[in-house]
């Protein structure tokens, strides 16, 4: 029976070592893990289903993940949409805000015209 250990991962300074016992018979090998310090270890079986739930969670967190992925992308989406509406309204706006502009400048001088107009008319009707 022999204990062997799995090199830590780089970068993760505080990641657990896991130990591996193998025992051999003519009948093949049997195996148990443990994490490091501890005393109980575990089947392969166990360690196996372990693996399972674990990849089990993972595929639930990475579709999860790409879900919320979507969702971001929509919203990205919507608001180039608004941002594309407001340009075009604020275009709109301008336009319209020129041509009141226009107008106002028109119907000040149609008032000048009327009111010379009616000066004339007084000045014909009072000779």
């Amino acid at each position: 029976m022999s204990w062997g250990s799995c090199p830590k991962s780089r970068g993760l300074a505080n990641s657990a070592i896991f130990q591996v016992i193998v025992t051999g018979s003519k009948y093949g090998f049997e195996g148990r893990f443990r994490l490091a310090g501890t005393e109980a270890g575990k089947s392969f079986e166990e360690a196996a289903g372990d693996l399972d739930r674990a990849l089990d969670a993972l595929d639930a967190s990475v579709r999860t993940l790409a879900e919320r992925m979507r969702a971001l992308s929509r919203a990205e989406d919507d608001v180039q949409r608004l941002s594309a509406d407001r340009a075009r309204i604020a275009g709109e706006l301008d336009r319209a805000s020129a041509r009141a502009e226009r107008l106002d400048e028109v119907a000040g001088e149609v008032s000048k015209r009327l009111v010379d107009a009616m000066e004339n008319v007084r000045s014909v009707l009072e000779q």
